[in-house]
């Protein structure tokens, strides 16, 4: 368990959309992916650390979880981390903020901000480009063989 937040733009959501209001105390189910298939994920709360939850990826390597939002949390800014690695077997980390207000109540935000960065949109073009480029030069060398072929027969 790291000592820290770990650094990352990867997000945990939840089962209730973008921005979710509860109270200390209460139940959240998270979700996250991008997991080894059946490894280990650990649900960790910061400010201080301390690990809420274990659970085992699917095969997909994604979980579905119910945590309690601790009720001695105290105010201000803290995170849930899923902690575990991915199918590499590197470390993976998915965050989600959350704030606590002085009356206990918890918001939770998962819409992410891109830290000015633009969004990514599309694909990578190469690929594609390179595919079509070779079907048009298969295609003009399949017309090529043809003209030739008509040619030989007529002489």
């Amino acid at each position: 368990m790291p000592a820290t937040v770990p650094s990352t733009s990867l997000k945990l959501t939840t089962d209730q959309g973008a921005d979710t209001e509860l109270t200390v105390g209460e139940k959240l189910t998270i979700k996250g992916e991008g997991f080894m298939p059946f490894s280990s994920v650990s649900v960790i709360i910061y400010s201080q650390p301390r690990v809420l939850t274990t659970v085992v990826a699917d095969a997909q390597g994604r979980f579905e979880v119910q945590v309690t939002i601790p009720s001695d949390l105290p105010a201000g800014n803290h995170s849930l981390v899923a902690s575990g690695v991915d199918p590499d077997g590197n470390e993976h980390f998915l965050r989600l903020d959350v704030t606590v207000d002085e009356a206990g109540a918890v918001a939770v935000t998962t819409a992410s901000s891109s830290g000015g960065a633009l969004a990514f949109t599309g694909a990578e073009p190469l690929v594609p480009a390179l595919l079509g480029g070779a079907t048009l030069v298969g295609g003009g060398l399949l017309v090529l063989v043809s003209r030739r072929r008509k040619a030989a027969q007529q002489d």
